[in-house]
């Protein structure tokens, strides 16, 4: 069973909420402007009607005005703009706030949680969410598990080398001292270290 197993469903459903939370930014971007203007009703009530939005087209609702009926033309790629209202209208930027900063928060615990399993901080995804002794310390916790999987892999490699190296000494590639054989061999894999976070600070610690 692969280790990656747990967070599959957890990873899949991160991708699937960025792409949605992309198109969600970039349908915001189709609206720029809103219009709200007052109107009195049946009974002389005011109440506020949003009448446009600038650039965009009828909704298909019906509550938004045709962009050729509306009532405030707008263009701004010409400079500034200057709007001139009617007394009781006013009109808005619209703004979606995507993504949210709950949908940030939420996606970086789903992150942090699929990758733990795999045994990976989640300082070794963003750098900058921990200081100089919380990502040694992850470094090393890191370190610690990632022993037990390297040494599948080192009793995996020790056996094809020593397939491999009875084939070089039957085909007479590899000529063994006389009165030494295979099992008098001795070799050790050793996994690929990592540099030093602080070279300064790590060269005077205790080894």
């Amino acid at each position: 069973i692969s280790p990656l197993a747990p967070a599959v469903n957890t990873l899949r459903d991160c991708y699937e909420g960025y792409d949605y939370a992309l198109a969600k930014m970039k349908v915001a971007q189709l609206f720029a402007l809103a219009f709200y203007r007052q109107q009195a009703d049946i009974e002389g009530e005011t109440y506020e009607r949003e009448t446009g939005v600038a650039g965009s087209a009828e909704a298909a609702d019906g509550t938004l005005e045709a962009a050729d009926q509306q009532r405030y033309k707008v263009d701004f790629g010409r400079g500034p703009v200057k709007l001139e209202l009617d007394d009781g209208d006013r009109a808005e930027f619209l703004e979606s706030r995507s993504p949210s900063t709950e949908f940030q928060a939420f996606s970086q615990v789903m992150v942090a949680t699929a990758l733990k399993a795999l045994d990976i901080p989640y300082s070794f995804f963003d750098e900058s969410h921990t200081n100089y002794s919380g990502a040694r310390q992850a470094l090393l916790q890191y370190e610690q598990s990632a022993d037990v999987k390297r040494q599948d892999v080192r009793d995996l490699l020790d056996r094809l080398t020593a397939w491999r190296l009875g084939h070089f000494i039957a085909d007479g590639v590899l000529e063994l001292p006389e009165g030494m054989a295979l099992p008098d061999l001795s070799w050790e894999w050793i996994a690929r270290g990592l540099p030093w976070i602080d070279p300064l600070k790590e060269s005077k610690l205790p080894q």
